[in-house]
């Protein structure tokens, strides 16, 4: 399939389904959402994903919601998904470090945490706050890691077409999960 829209000029315009996000940006809307922005994340790339190598069979949303709720099963989801990454690095001749099994120790690592994290707090025992924003962040490096090889791919496709962008939303959850991380770490040291 090709990928590219031609423009009256002849010169590639990028596909539209293509977003670049900025490193930073992955990272920080993990922490300001104490970790849920990643299966956001799932979806969005499994859609990209989707439609770069239109294949009507992915279910960008089902793959998702495995990853965020199938025990087991979301480990070969996440996988799957970060070697698809890699894959599609490797074909576009993209050098990357992405690292798919790597990927999976670690966030089998993370959610293993989360898990006991949030058990604890049904029982009525809290982990420290700091821990928690830790490990969003370990998990927003995570899939910093593969947006890097993405946004890399994304760029080799259409040179000097896809520049990273930060949506409106995107802001706004970073300033309102800013106070709440705050208030978060305020509450823990009183």
């Amino acid at each position: 399939m090709e990928t590219n829209q031609t423009v009256a000029d002849g010169v590639a315009a990028p596909a539209p389904w293509r977003r670049t996000r900025p490193i930073w940006l992955v990272v920080l809307l993990s922490i300001a959402t104490f970790g849920l922005y990643p299966y956001w994340w799932f979806y969005a790339t499994w859609r990209e994903l989707k439609l770069e190598v239109d294949d009507p069979r992915m279910r960008p949303v089902w793959h998702a919601l495995a990853i965020a709720l199938v025990p087991i099963y979301n480990y070969f989801r996440f996988d799957a998904l970060m070697y698809l990454i890699r894959e599609r690095a490797l074909l576009a001749s993209v050098p990357n470090s992405l690292h798919p099994g790597w990927c999976v120790v670690v966030w089998i690592i993370t959610s293993a945490y989360s898990t006991a994290s949030f058990r604890l707090f049904l029982r009525g025992a809290q982990t420290p706050i700091w821990v928690d924003i830790a490990v969003s962040a370990v998990e927003g490096a995570l899939i910093a890691w593969g947006q890097s090889a993405l946004n890399s791919t994304w760029r080799a496709s259409t040179p000097g077409s896809a520049r990273e962008r930060v949506h409106p939303v995107e802001w706004a959850v970073i300033g309102v999960g800013a106070i709440l991380v705050g208030l978060a770490l305020l509450s823990d040291l009183i």
